[in-house]
């Protein structure tokens, strides 16, 4: 058992070693490096404060979108379940570590933001867009955990007046959450879809109905009889 321990912790330096070394010289290399420096040293502006940084990702709200306090406390607590369980360990490790990006991304953006984000797609709207793959799995996990509490709860509580029932107790608890989940997000007005539906259109519909102006479409038919067969067309990075 010691030697296995060992080993553990032997490989456990090893690997912060090696991701020092690796951060180490990627760093020197961002500023040896005229093509990576030019990337790395991009600093996008500032979106607010710290404090409101945090606000959202508690509310899991994206740039445009409305807060989601109910996912939000679900997976605050899937965070905590998570940190307690070494199968759910990596997955809460993994998000605080996103969360944090996010919070330099949106309310920092200096240097130590642009070695920490790795350089490119390192804005707050492209880092929050990545949470939703690790809220959803840390929501149903609150979620569940709060179904076991309070399965258990009130298991006790038809004991203590002689009355268990355990199947009865199981659909109680269940419902209970469903309803005050589905309460909670009918009074904040759902998912906020809609809303990013819309300003999305605001942002990139040329009217109502439209996604291009007539001489942007009329432009792209145009290119297959001025683009030679076999050719590709080259885009800028920065503009698209």
């Amino acid at each position: 058992l010691e030697a296995r321990q060992g080993r553990q912790v032997l490989g456990a330096a090893a690997a912060v070693l090696v991701v020092a070394v690796v951060s180490i010289g990627l760093i020197w290399l961002s500023y040896r490096n005229a093509s990576i420096s030019a990337v790395g040293h991009f600093y996008w502006p500032k979106n607010g404060s710290v404090f409101a940084a945090i606000r959202r990702v508690l509310g899991l709200n994206s740039m445009r979108s409305l807060p989601n306090y109910a996912f939000g406390a679900l997976a605050v607590v899937g965070i905590v379940v998570g940190l307690r369980h070494a199968r759910g360990r990596f997955l809460a490790t993994g998000y605080l570590i996103l969360a944090t990006l996010y919070v330099f991304a949106f309310a920092v953006q200096d240097s130590l933001t642009m070695h920490l984000t790795g350089y490119w797609y390192n804005d707050a709207y492209r880092m929050i867009s990545m949470m939703p793959l690790m809220v959803l799995p840390l929501a149903a996990l609150g979620a569940d955990a709060l179904f076991c509490l309070l399965g258990m709860g009130l298991n006790r509580l038809l004991a203590s007046r002689g009355l268990v029932d355990e199947r009865r107790s199981a659909t109680v608890a269940a419902v209970s959450v469903v309803v005050v989940v589905g309460a909670i997000l009918a009074l904040q007005g759902g998912l906020g879809t809609s809303k990013v539906s819309r300003t999305v259109a605001a942002a990139y519909l040329f009217n109502q109905n439209e996604l291009m102006t007539p001489q942007q479409v009329a432009m792209l038919k145009r290119l297959r009889h001025e683009v030679p067969a076999g050719y590709a067309i080259g885009g800028d990075p920065f503009r698209g």
